[in-house]
């Protein structure tokens, strides 16, 4: 096994995208695709935080159609904004 000293962090649903990415502190961090989301609602999110970011789950339930997520892609959002 290689160290290459990278730090692996969650997903964020207020500064995440679609894909994984690498920061300048050597830190990974998850994108929305490590979530199993599609296209369509990767795009609602990054639309609907333009202007602010979530608060909290409420906040997201208001700002983004959540008819468009399984009730187990809901719950693993709910779960992010919460440890954030």
């Amino acid at each position: 096994t290689i160290n290459l000293g990278l730090e692996v962090m969650e997903a964020n649903i207020n500064i995440s995208f679609k894909d994984s990415q690498l920061s300048k502190k050597n830190k990974i961090l998850l994108g929305f695709d490590s979530l199993g989301l599609g296209d369509v609602a990767i795009n609602k999110i990054i639309m609907a935080r333009e202007d602010r970011f979530f608060k909290d789950f409420e906040d997201f339930k208001n700002r983004v159609d959540t008819r468009i997520f399984t009730d187990e892609q809901l719950n693993s959002l709910k779960n992010l904004l919460q440890n954030q």
